[in-house]
């Protein structure tokens, strides 16, 4: 029998721990050069895009992994912000637009 041949473009890594090693890797060259932490950085530096860092947390495997280091991103820039490190109206439209952050309104009825 032929074995099932994968299709499409090679992984960008093949493991949790190879995915861990190269976000370990981001996270010292942002330190280094001063850089913020971004999930388009991130998904740069490990040679795929943002969309298919996406996809791949959508994989059992890969999900904590990838889970965890949104989280950095999201807090470093939340913090960044806080700090006057960044444009505070950059940080909340990113943290609007990638991590689900929204204004809240609170309308009060009278009648």
């Amino acid at each position: 029998m032929d074995e099932k041949k994968e299709v499409g473009r090679p992984r960008a890594f093949n493991s949790q721990e190879e995915l861990e090693q190269k976000i370990m890797e981001y996270w010292q060259r942002c330190e280094q050069n001063n850089k913020p932490y971004t999930l388009s950085g991130l998904a740069l530096w490990i040679g795929i895009d943002r969309r298919t860092l996406y996809n791949y947390s959508t994989r059992d495997e890969f999900f904590p992994t990838i889970k965890k280091a949104k989280d950095i991103v999201e807090a470093s820039m939340e913090e960044r912000a806080l700090t006057g490190d960044n444009n505070v109206t950059f940080s909340i439209f990113a943290l609007k637009n990638n991590f689900g952050w929204r204004d809240k309104q609170e309308i009060e009825h009278s009648g």
